[in-house]
């Protein structure tokens, strides 16, 4: 199970912005956990909720709690296009 980020407009989650690869990155659900593997050019960007920012680059990230997350894009740049996750535990 996975949604794919990028430019392609097949894709489950479009952006537009130029930075965005085609096939960016997706979200996968595996074991039980949720990981962002990046397989762009320019990297994502993930804000976590403790405000700390990672830059992946043909990479995979354990997502955990809240964040956000910028398709090629740092936060500095006040990205225009951004997902935002929560992951609530379950009981």
């Amino acid at each position: 199970q996975s949604v794919l980020m990028g430019r392609d407009p097949d894709h489950e989650l479009t952006v537009e912005s130029k930075l965005a690869s085609r096939n960016h990155a997706e979200i996968e659900y595996t074991n039980g956990k949720f990981v962002l593997p990046d397989h762009s050019t320019n990297g994502t960007f993930i804000l976590t909720g403790e405000g700390e920012t990672i830059h992946l680059h043909r990479e995979t990230f354990l997502l955990q709690g809240n964040g956000q997350i910028s398709l090629g894009q740092d936060f500095s740049g006040n990205p225009a296009e951004l997902v935002q996750y929560y992951l609530r535990q379950s009981d």
